[in-house]
């Protein structure tokens, strides 16, 4: 059994699932991680134990050597040199390495150490993999908006198309991503076309009060307008 023990009683939480042989809590102290020796399944509890918020299966046939906090929404295990990220969804990542790798819990990340190298493993942003995924196209505004400016780079007329169906909240919230999804980018040429983006879309949001000029007032008539000034 799990009890909670303060100054002033004892409190057993009546779990069910375990017994446990790894309780993690996370950075922030506001979840807790456990996984089952008896189940082989990873849960993750608020911080008193009351609610089970998440439940993964991880079929292995015994429990890990390791578990780690990856951030405050991911969790890494080991068995061996296998090492398995598990998002907050239940989706997984895995990753080989040649010997067992030491794993070192950070605030936002978490550090991978082997006998030749260190990496540092964490969970991509929502916003990036919105702005960043192409099947995310048709419904990131962000992912159209990077489209947008990519196909202004290659002096497409796509680009007035892309921009003429972005309204201007939409214009709003992919600058936004994009400048979001820039912040938590690791290579640089990513993170500039994320930015070049962001620079691309500004200049055609209307501010509250301020007459639409008739450039701004149309997205094919801004587009073209955009790329008259590159050219410039």
């Amino acid at each position: 059994s799990e009890f909670i023990i303060d100054n002033e009683q004892v409190q057993d939480q009546l779990l069910t699932s375990g017994p446990f042989c790894h309780l993690v809590p996370s950075p922030s102290r506001k979840l807790v991680a456990a996984y089952s020796s008896s189940t082989n399944a990873l849960h993750v509890f608020s911080s008193d134990l009351a609610r089970n918020l998440s439940e993964f299966q991880t079929h292995a046939p015994r429990p890990p050597t390791g578990v780690v906090w990856c951030g405050s929404d991911a969790l890494l295990l080991r068995w061996g040199g296998r090492v398995v990220m598990v998002g907050p969804y239940g989706d997984c990542i895995q990753y080989e390495y040649a010997e067992p790798p030491l794993l070192f819990p950070e605030q936002d990340c978490a550090r991978v150490v082997t006998s030749s190298a260190t990496e540092l493993l964490l969970r991509v942003s929502p916003v990036a993999v919105a702005v960043l995924t192409p099947a995310a196209t048709a419904a990131s505004a962000g992912a159209r908006l990077l489209a947008a400016s990519a196909a202004f780079e290659a002096r497409s007329s796509l680009a007035a198309e892309l921009l003429r169906g972005l309204s201007q909240t939409e214009l709003r919230e992919g600058v936004a991503a994009c400048i979001e999804a820039a912040e938590h980018e690791m290579s640089a040429g990513r993170q500039l076309s994320l930015l070049r983006a962001a620079a691309y879309g500004k200049p055609y949001i209307r501010h509250a009060g301020a007459a639409p000029s008739g450039g701004g007032g149309e997205g094919g008539e801004g587009g073209e307008g955009g790329e008259g000034e590159g050219g410039g």
